[in-house]
């Protein structure tokens, strides 16, 4: 006859002194993570402003389909990226379920229309930024060929640059590698949520780009591939009863800021946006509105400025007034653009003003 028995389990004796395991930080990361505090130098500055208007500029045209598909490439937004140009350059497409912060490039040798707006910004733009002379950039969409009155939608680039006599003298504008990428990141991330929620484009639009230089730019001073623009060239005005504007924010690099505004016109029958915020209810809007005064001495106040929609109280220009004159308007504006001496001079491409879009 079988007995139980009553066996007690066995315990698994615990070494007197466990060590607790912990994530070992690979060299790399380390490196990583010294290089994210260490202080921006001045050319990093400039290739952060670089690789922040490719990656706007890529990601904006791509999702409004300024270029055909096979002009664009997927890729990651890393900190490495933000800081070089040439690495922005070259970065090898990903694919788009990989994790992180993903835009889109817009890559050369594809089509002549693409190759030509890259010239636009690498040659003219970056040279202007570089000299410390440009003020803004827009590039806008317009319904018909080299008619200012009829853009509908533009996105306008404000410059500053760090006042190194006064600044560096109390002991610079330090701003780490990380924050600066960090920054130009959100504004990325808040341009493709603006764009994305656009009303859908004519068949045939045109896009054009205008560069406005500051005050103290010689009068002979030309960015490469630009030509000023005469003094009675009208402005840029989207016209419309439905005007939406946004602010995607700005970065400070520690010797640039930029800060970046968008403007469209919201057609009534395109039912994608539904209710949107921010818009403006009047019959015209003056595009250059959207052109940000430069902080006197410091970049201080760039890191102060946050992605917001900006909400219009309502406007609406009398007929009587629509056939006015730019300058005109100019005189009566109460914006802070209001006069051409604050606006600096303007410049648009030599070999013509708009591009025609497929």
């Amino acid at each position: 006859m079988a007995q139980a028995q009553l066996v007690r389990p066995k315990v698994k004796q615990r070494p007197a002194m466990q060590q607790q395991l912990r994530p070992v930080e690979t060299k790399v990361e380390v490196e990583q993570s010294v290089k994210l505090q260490q202080v921006v130098q001045q050319k990093q500055s400039l290739q952060m402003v670089q690789t922040l208007l490719g990656a706007s500029i890529g990601s904006l045209a791509y999702i409004r389909r300024l270029f055909p598909d096979q002009c664009f490439t997927k890729m990651l937004y890393t900190h490495e990226i933000a800081e070089d140009y040439g690495k922005f350059c070259n970065a090898p497409e990903v694919d788009t379920r990989e994790p992180g912060t993903k835009i889109t490039r817009l890559q050369k040798g594809v089509t002549a229309e693409a190759d030509i707006f890259l010239g636009w910004l690498e040659n003219g733009v970056f040279q202007a930024i570089s000299d410390g002379y440009l003020k803004a950039m827009q590039v806008y969409i317009t319904s018909e060929k080299d008619r200012a009155d009829t853009v509908i939608e533009s996105y306008t680039f404000s410059f500053s640059y760090l006042d190194t006599t006064v600044s560096l003298s109390v002991g610079g504008h330090k701003v780490t590698v990380g924050s600066a990428s960090q920054s130009a990141r959100n504004v990325t991330r808040r341009l493709l949520s603006v764009t994305e929620d656009l009303s859908a484009l004519p068949e045939q639009p045109w896009l054009a780009i205008h560069l406005h230089y500051a005050d103290h730019t010689p009068d002979d001073y030309n960015a490469p591939g630009f030509k000023r623009l005469n003094i009675s060239e009208p402005g840029l005005v989207i016209q419309g009863s439905d005007i939406a504007r946004y602010n995607c924010g700005a970065m400070d690099s520690g010797y640039h800021g930029v800060s970046l505004r968008v403007s469209s016109l919201h057609d009534k029958k395109d039912q994608r946006v539904g209710s949107r915020r921010g818009r403006r209810a009047g019959s015209r809007f003056f595009v250059d509105e959207d052109v940000e005064e430069p902080p006197v001495g410091s970049l201080e106040p760039f890191s102060k400025r946050s992605a917001t929609i900006k909400k219009d109280p309502p406007i609406t220009i009398p007929d009587s007034q629509q056939s006015s004159s730019s300058d005109e308007h100019r005189r009566n504006e109460t914006s802070v653009i209001a006069t051409q001496s604050v606006l600096g001079f303007k410049a648009a491409p030599t070999g013509g003003l708009s591009l025609r879009l497929s």
